[in-house]
């Protein structure tokens, strides 16, 4: 009815406006990197990177969705250039900002859980990355069984298993997807 077209209309909105500042703050980040503004000097990615999650961590204090989007993606960087201890550190700051929202992204929040599960994979930590898998597909799972992000879940959980030598319930996953 209305009130369900009136709540879709406001979870696009609320969309837009928090991809629109993951954006602009991206896009800012590189400025740095902007000829006049380095004044000759190369910038190394890596400074740039750096710059960008120690603001992450220290603004956004008012848009946590926003603060949540910025850090899951910077740490999902930080995981695939190695450094996976700032990668679990910025992505557990992404989780717990976008848990403490009263109107929480249920997709944002499990994307966050499942790039941390990556890192604590990488990490070797298996038990916390199979707990982070599965509170991604605790909020996933009313899913459909093709939706893209309950299947990187149910996988993730299946390198997890197989990782764990629980081959018997990789198994069983592997069926389900």
């Amino acid at each position: 009815g209305v009130g369900a077209t009136l709540w879709q209309a406001r979870v696009a909105t609320r969309h837009a406006a928090t991809e629109r500042a993951v954006r602009e703050f991206t896009t800012s980040l590189f400025a740095a990197v902007d000829p006049d503004q380095a004044r000759g000097r190369e910038v190394p990615l890596r400074e740039v990177l750096d710059t960008g999650a120690r603001r992450a961590e220290s603004g956004q204090q008012d848009q946590p969705a926003v603060r949540g989007a910025l850090l899951s993606d910077l740490g999902a960087i930080y995981t695939s250039l190695g450094d996976d201890a700032r990668g679990i550190a910025l992505l557990e700051q992404a989780r717990d900002a976008l848990l403490a929202r009263p109107d929480r992204d249920d997709d944002e929040l499990a994307r966050a859980w499942l790039r941390l599960a990556e890192a604590q994979f990488e990490d070797g930590r298996y038990p916390v990355a199979a707990a982070s898998t599965d509170a991604a597909l605790r909020l996933l799972a009313t899913r459909p069984p093709t939706d893209p992000l309950r299947i990187e879940g149910e996988l993730r959980r299946v390198r997890i298993d197989e990782e764990t030598d629980h081959l018997d319930a990789a198994g069983e996953r592997v069926e389900r997807v």
